[in-house]
């Protein structure tokens, strides 16, 4: 049986996060296949299984809890090796429908969906990194596809290898006083755009809060009805916005008028 390494990070508050998506992901995701989570985290959970391993890493606040997240990886790569695939997810991933082998690479390098917000439109509009001043710059001739950071997998060599190189390449921007647009997302892009990649679609990784025009196997979860994104860039408490709540609901029975 094929292996395979999920990496998570959930500091500060994106720690409520994680028990669903572990439940989720334990259910849906590659059901066959023997996983195993590494879990960035400066929380103590009560779901302590033999298939998780937790790695105490502080929050270090907006902009770098994302920038950094190639550096925290780069600390266990000597554990990632001897795995079949690994996958990233965001936080805040929610697996609705089983997923199997056609997830997988495969014949390819790596495994990428594309941003829903940027499909049809034209390559000028994509927010690559335009300056020449970052290892994550792109220049306007190149780039067929805008992918979005929160998923992605690969071949464990491959995906070693897209660790360390970002990782550098975020290191000399930060050296050089300069962070990418899009930060991790920017120099994720720069990479994969010379590899072989199997382009997902969207229903890998819709905003629960869109308007759904795709039959979704995985949704990103609304932060809004959580506080916000500010929120989550801090370590402040979380609390349920209920004017966000009551509103997306009325919204729901005006539809079923």
């Amino acid at each position: 049986m094929e292996n395979l390494a999920v990496l998570y990070i959930c500091t500060g508050n994106y720690s409520i996060f994680w028990k669903k998506f572990y439940s989720s992901s334990e259910k849906y995701f590659l059901p066959e296949y023997k996983k195993k989570y590494f879990v960035f985290t400066d929380k103590k959970f009560n779901i302590k299984n033999s298939n998780i391993e937790y790695i105490y890493t502080k929050k270090i606040g907006w902009p770098y809890d994302t920038l950094y997240r190639f550096n925290f990886f780069s600390k266990i790569t000597d554990k990632l090796i001897c795995f079949d695939y690994i996958f990233f997810f965001n936080a805040n991933a929610l697996i609705l429908k089983e997923i199997n082998s056609e997830i997988l690479p495969l014949d390819k390098d790596f495994v990428a969906p594309l941003h829903p917000c940027f499909i049809g439109k034209d390559i000028d509009q994509f927010p690559f990194e335009r300056n020449i001043l970052s290892k994550a710059f792109i220049d306007k001739y190149d780039g067929l596809y805008y992918f979005q950071a929160c998923l992605f997998g690969g071949k464990s060599s491959n995906f070693i290898e897209l660790i360390n190189e970002i990782y550098q390449n975020i290191e000399t921007d930060l050296s050089n006083n300069f962070i990418a647009i899009w930060h991790d997302e920017s120099h994720l892009n720069k990479y994969l755009i010379d590899k072989k990649v199997k382009i997902l679609d969207s229903s890998y990784i819709y905003p629960e809060n869109f308007i759904d025009p795709y039959k979704n196997k995985i949704i990103m979860r609304d932060k809004n009805m959580l506080g916000g994104h500010e929120l989550f860039r801090t370590s402040g408490r979380i609390h349920f916005n209920i004017k966000l709540f009551y509103n997306k609901i009325k919204k729901t029975l005006l539809k079923l008028r």
